[in-house]
């Protein structure tokens, strides 16, 4: 299995579905005219009973070139979730899904009872296309680019896979949250390191021990605020012979990244 980590930039205005402090986020880049979407959003309705509370369900519109009313669907859709409509919208349009055209979708809203005359408002001023732009390109930066793509806690998963795929992954990252795994920073280039000092206060990194409560060499469990923003950041490195020396790390660039239930980022040595 692919355990490459993306960070997955979210800002919060998301449609979503789940607690926020869910154990397991999984992000949706969809495509309304994409018939693999519509194919596997009663999966994604499965999962959601399947695992209640544990299970952040986030949504973002990725809509292709090729479908020239992808777009459309995609800003009925958010016009709808300005009243809180979004995902009875969201299953009316893949239900619907040969009637995109831009004639058909006030029915389409009407349909889910929205507000007709504030939706076709949203819908004129296109004040929904921005969010759209950043969903797109935020696809781009993490490489999905068809659709349907999944982010399960930043491991990709694409296409209309069956449940049991799905369900694979999410119960590997829930076994690591129950072992109460952590991010650690690892790497040969620190030197037998057993002191790792960032100047920056977002970030506190701590030896990591093994069973026996030893000190493992090179290998430090990483908080990091979860405002901190992406970039380089430097540290003291001090080894066990009191060597000292600095090292840069990267914070949310490399495929390392990954994501906790408390929201930090791994922060990975660079060679």
């Amino acid at each position: 299995a692919d355990m490459t980590v993306w960070k997955v930039a979210l800002n919060g205005q998301e449609p979503a579905k789940g607690k926020a402090d869910a154990l397991v986020t999984l992000v949706w880049f969809t495509d309304f005219q994409c018939p693999f979407c519509s194919r596997v959003q009663p999966t994604i309705e499965q999962l959601e009973k399947d695992y209640g509370d544990k299970l952040r369900i986030v949504f973002k519109n990725l809509p292709l070139d090729f479908h020239k009313n992808a777009m459309g669907a995609a800003e009925a859709a958010l016009c709808a979730h300005q009243q809180g409509k979004f995902w009875e919208m969201e299953k009316h349009l893949y239900e619907n899904q040969q009637q995109l055209e831009p004639g058909q979708l006030p029915d389409q809203a009407k349909a889910v009872g929205v507000d007709a005359a504030k939706w076709q408002k949203c819908m004129d001023s296109h004040q929904t296309k921005d969010a759209i732009a950043k969903d797109m390109a935020t696809a781009e930066k993490i490489k999905a680019t068809g659709t349907p793509a999944f982010f399960i806690n930043g491991r990709k998963l694409s296409g209309a896979r069956p449940v049991e795929d799905f369900k694979k992954m999410i119960d590997q990252e829930l076994a690591k949250a129950d072992a109460g795994q952590v991010p650690v920073i690892t790497g040969e280039n620190l030197d037998n390191a057993e002191e790792l000092v960032f100047s920056d206060p977002h970030i506190k990194a701590t030896p990591k021990r093994d069973s026996a409560g030893q000190i493992d060499p090179n290998k430090f469990v990483v908080s990091i605020a979860a405002d901190c923003p992406e970039g380089l950041y430097e540290a003291r490195v001090v080894t066990r012979l009191g060597i000292s020396s600095s090292r840069v790390f990267s914070v949310g660039t490399l495929p390392e990244v990954t994501r906790t239930a408390s929201n930090t980022t791994l922060a990975t040595a660079m060679e």
